[in-house]
């Protein structure tokens, strides 16, 4: 049986990035949304309240997990990290949007546009294949993907997890799931891929797997389609509600609450990215709690920043919980 050894989450673009930096971020989002809509929109004033100093000492809980999830993983030495993410036009252009892949390739290069970094990164193809076949031979239709543009991985949902999260000779299988070009994949189908994958591992043979997603929590952008909401919203805006009943059940291992969110939920809410945590999440046995989870939300940053790991191995005994 394929062992799940460990999971996390996390958020990711301004979550990597010191809270001095935060602000001109910021300012690059609201003129793209000037660009788009012809007039600059007004700042949140939870913003303007923040400071740099005390958001250096909130942000503090987020980067510990960090060094938890990248502590971890090297403990583990998985034969792979399964990486659920989204792309926004930056590993498919436009002609093709699949609503689920899985990367089989031999390995790619890492373009992490947001830090000027790359890298050269191992995939797993014995394993991916296998997984692959095997999900779509439950039911999901998943499309496969042997080899990305220039062969690298340029989508910031992976890249920043595999820049900053995931050891340098860890493999990588790069899964996406389409959260923000309509259509969208439904909530329901990200849960039921998530419980595939989780199936077919338990099926395999022999192997180790850390599995993660990054993505969120709620956000309100540029390109938000503002026009099917039901609440007001502005760019900046933050759903500090919603979050933390989403974190509350994570925190209590209420891993099946998470089948009462639908789309209309994550669209209102502004957390059309955790599509790829449902289908990440779904994987997990249920009642698993966290190790760690922490949740801020950084209006400067834009989000809700949240981080976690989930150990899913009996220390003392050495095997799967």
């Amino acid at each position: 049986m394929t062992t799940i050894v460990g999971a996390f989450a996390t958020s990711h673009a301004t979550a990597f990035f010191p809270p001095e930096r935060w602000d001109r971020f910021r300012g690059e989002i609201r003129a793209m949304y000037r660009e788009r809509y012809g007039e600059l929109p007004p700042e949140q004033p939870e913003a303007l309240a923040e400071t740099d100093a005390a958001n250096v000492a909130r942000v503090a809980a987020i980067q510990t997990v960090h060094r938890l999830i990248r502590k971890r993983i090297g403990e583990a030495k998985p034969d792979a990290v399964l990486l659920f993410g989204n792309d926004q036009n930056e590993d498919f252009s436009g002609e093709a949007i699949p609503q689920f892949a899985i990367f089989t390739g031999a390995g790619f290069r890492v373009e992490d546009r947001l830090s000027g970094s790359g890298h050269e990164r191992k995939g797993n193809p014995a394993l991916s294949g296998k997984l692959l076949a095997g999900v779509v031979e439950a039911g999901i239709d998943v499309a496969q993907i042997t080899a990305l543009r220039d062969g690298c991985v340029r989508a910031h949902a992976h890249a920043q997890i595999c820049t900053n999260l995931i050891p340098d000779d860890t493999p990588v299988v790069p899964i996406y799931v389409n959260a923000i070009t309509a259509p969208m994949a439904p909530a329901w189908r990200c849960r039921a891929l998530g419980e595939a994958i989780g199936s077919v591992l338990r099926s395999m043979e022999g192997a180790r797997v850390v599995i993660g997603t990054s993505g969120g929590l709620s956000h309100f952008t540029f390109g938000y389609p503002y026009g099917l909401l039901k609440v007001p919203r502005a760019i900046g805006s933050i759903d500090v509600g919603f979050d933390r009943n989403l974190i509350g059940w994570l925190r209590a291992g209420r891993l099946d609450q998470l089948a009462q969110i639908d789309d209309e939920d994550l669209l209102q809410s502004g957390n059309v990215e955790f599509r790829q945590a449902l289908a990440c999440l779904s994987a997990l046995p249920g009642g698993v709690q966290p190790e760690a989870l922490v949740y801020e939300p950084f209006y400067r940053g834009l989000m809700g920043f949240w981080a976690g790991y989930w150990h899913l191995v009996d220390r003392q005994r050495g095997v799967a919980i």
